[in-house]
This record gives structure tokens, sequence and C-alpha cells, in this order.
């Protein structure tokens, strides 16, 4: 049995203010390819479609041509379950009619456990589609009242599929949730505010391959069995360095096989440091300064319109700032998303407004803030 796994494909998100539609289409060619080279049983999804409940009519028109082809061109099964930044109902809109074209979504959590058959003869693969289980949702949806947390709802929901004794000899499960042990982005909005807890790996236990979804960097949790195809794209700067990929699976009597093969960006999402110097000076050897770029400038001040030089060099320059700017309270850099804990005030109102909006805080904007902050201090100390 041949699978082709991937996930977090988020159709429609932009980085910043840059919409990535035109790069997301890109990479899903390389992955229709793929589809077409390898002819697998199916393609698996393992959630985050979309970005957004209610997408743009761009995003969803890209979704349905690169399903047309995959399933009505190429005759390949798709097998999705919705993700934290689905909307369920869309999702599984006419999902029994969708069933017998090949395309197989499970979007809202119900207390039924849907899955699909795959192979013929005695070569079989039952494949259980669990979407993303929120706790109040599974406590209803399975009418559980002992349902608190995510290492609940999903304990409760894989109950009920072990209950259903599948007869198959291999047992792949497709879910998108966060394993306690992986590696996060600051790119995972829902892990990085608090939203989304973790469970635990050994919830797993006696599925021959759990294809996931949820962290953006390919990764298995312990071994190959559990594992994170990634997302489609680098969809933060901290995600710079990270290949993106979508992995083939062999599952087969001799055991699991798990291959990734890297997606080529239209434009890389990259970071560049440095003084301005620096930067002025390397442009003139990069040959792709169209990528998308943050730079992060060595500099004590921020020099007179290095916005500007900057951006006259990488006109896809998406955000600029100093080191300095960037480190946590104790100095160091910061390596991911941080403690709330950690952050000042100013730096959440920043972070909250850049990641509602996709913009920064204008200086303008910047120095109100500040302003407004220190207003409420010196009247909490009764000044």
């Amino acid at each position: 049995m041949r699978f082709i796994h991937t996930a977090d494909w988020h159709l429609g998100r932009q980085l910043y203010t840059q919409p990535l539609l035109d790069d997301q289409e890109f990479a899903l060619l390389q992955l229709i390819e793929l589809v077409e080279e390898h002819r697998p049983d199916a393609l698996i999804v393992a959630g985050d479609l979309y970005d957004r409940a209610v997408p743009p009519a761009e995003a969803v028109a890209l979704l349905d041509r690169t399903l047309s082809r995959i399933i009505l061109d190429l005759g390949v099964p798709v097998l999705v379950v919705a993700g934290n930044h689905d909307s369920p109902d869309r999702v599984g809109f006419a999902s029994a009619v969708l069933d017998a074209g090949g395309l197989h979504m499970a979007g809202r959590l119900e207390a039924e456990p849907r899955s699909v058959v795959l192979g013929e003869g005695d070569d079989l693969t039952r494949v259980w589609l669990l979407p993303y289980a929120d706790p109040i949702e599974t406590r209803h949806a399975l009418g559980d009242e002992s349902v608190h947390d995510h290492q609940d709802a999903v304990r409760g929901c894989l109950e009920r599929i072990r209950a259903c004794e599948a007869a198959e000899p291999r047992q792949v499960l497709v879910t998108h949730h966060f394993i306690g042990g992986g590696i996060v982005s600051e790119s995972e909005r829902g892990l990085t505010v608090g939203g989304t807890g973790a469970v635990g790996a050994e919830l797993f236990d006696g599925f021959d391959y759990v294809a996931l979804g949820h962290l953006h960097r390919p990764q298995s949790i312990h071994d190959a069995r559990l594992h994170y195809s990634g997302s489609l794209l680098k969809y933060s700067f901290d995600e710079a360095a990270q290949p993106k990929s979508v992995s083939i699976v062999d599952l087969t009597d001799e055991g699991l096989t798990v291959t990734p093969v890297p997606l080529a960006p239209r434009r890389d999402v990259r970071r560049i440091e440095g003084t301005l110097t620096d930067v002025v000076m390397g442009a003139a050897a990069d040959d792709a300064r169209d990528d998308y770029v943050e730079i992060v400038l060595d500099e004590p001040v921020m020099p007179p319109d290095a916005a500007g030089r900057a951006r006259e060099l990488y006109p896809n320059m998406l955000r600029i700032a100093r080191k300095v700017e960037l480190l946590e309270p104790d100095g160091h850099a910061e390596p991911g998303p941080t403690s709330v804990e950690k952050l000042t005030d100013g730096v959440l109102f920043e972070r909250f407004f850049e990641y509602t909006t996709g913009e920064q805080l204008a200086a303008e904007e910047h120095a109100v803030l500040l302003e407004l902050l220190a207003e409420r201090e010196r009247s909490l100390r009764g000044e």
C-alpha cells in the first residue's frame, strides 16, 4: 500500500501582507506531478486545507482545480480530515455524494467513526479519518461529559475506533493534532497563543501509520509511525531553514518506509542578517533577490531609510528589524514561539496587531502605543 501524505496547505494564507495563492498553486502543481508519477493508492491530506473557516473564493477554486486533476484525471482517491483552521461543515459538505467519486472528507466530528477501506483481495488497509477534535465539540458528539481537554477528546475518539474491531490487516489513522514532543513553529497560530493542547503519543498505539497534520515542520514523533508531513510552504520566517516536502509512505508486510520528497518554492522565504552594509554588499552576489525576505540588522540604531534602501535590493522584503528588537528579555535571540509571560504589554500588542491584520504597526502608531502604555503605568502608580 502506497500513500502520498501531505497536510497544512492553508490555502488563502498571507505572509505578512503578501498573498501566497500563486505560490501555493506552484507547489500543488508539483504535488499533482508526484501523484501522476507514483500513482499511490490514495492521497492523504491531514487537515487545514484552508487558512480560514471562510476562505476566499480564489482559494476554493484552487482546491477544486487540484482535487479535480487528482481524482478525475488521474483516478487517485483523496482522503481529507478537517483541521482546526477549517470549517468542519464546509469540509464535510456533501460527503456521502463525494465518497462515490473518490473524495472522502471527514469534516465535523461524529460519534460514529469514519473510515475508508483501500486495496483489493486480501491486501486491504482500513484508513480511519479523525478530524480535529475540539474538547467541547467532542464532549457533545460523543455524549461523554468526562471530556475536558484534548487528551480526553482524542482518547475518547480512539476508543470508539478500536471498539469497531476492524478485520483488515493494516490500520492507518489520519488526524490533525499536536502530539507532545513535536517541534512547533511561529506560523502555527493556535499553538503560539496557547489555544491548542498537546496529546500523548501513547494514545496512538496499535496503528500501523498515523498521518498527522498541525505541526508545520516535517518530523516524526519517536519513530516513523507517527509522522507529520509538514506544511505546503514556509509560513513564517522562523521556518526559513526548514525544507518543505510531502511524504511518500509505503506500508507493506515487511514494514513501513516514509520518504520525504522536497517541494521547490516559487519564491523562497529567507532571513538575512548583518549590518546594512553587509546586506547591501551581499545583494550584489545574491541570485534570488526576488525571494520573500526578512532583514535583521545588527545595528545599534536603525540606519536612516534602511527599509527603503533594502527594498530597492529586495523588492519582496516583508519585514526589517534590528536584532536587539528580536531578543528575549534575557538577551538571547528568540528561537521561535515565546512564552506569553515573558513578553511586555507593548510586544504583546504588536504581535496581536500583526497576527490579526498581517501588518506591522507604523512608526506613528507605535509612538501612540508607547504613550498610552506609559499613561496607564502612571495611572496605576497613582500619578
